[in-house]
């Protein structure tokens, strides 16, 4: 709930006495993670099969 205050209303989370910096920061980190563990790593297809096979 705090995650959508502070992204809607800034001001009003600060009012409220959350810390707006450090919900900033764990929201970035929340949507970094997301996205590394989303997206495949270029570079890895998974076992190739050789011509022989």
């Amino acid at each position: 709930m705090e995650l959508l205050l502070a992204a809607f209303d800034p001001d009003g989370t600060r009012a409220l006495g959350y810390r707006t910096r450090l919900i900033g920061a764990e929201l970035l980190a929340l949507l970094a993670t997301t996205v590394m563990t989303a997206v495949p790593a270029p570079g890895n297809p998974g076992r190739r099969r050789t011509p022989a096979e």
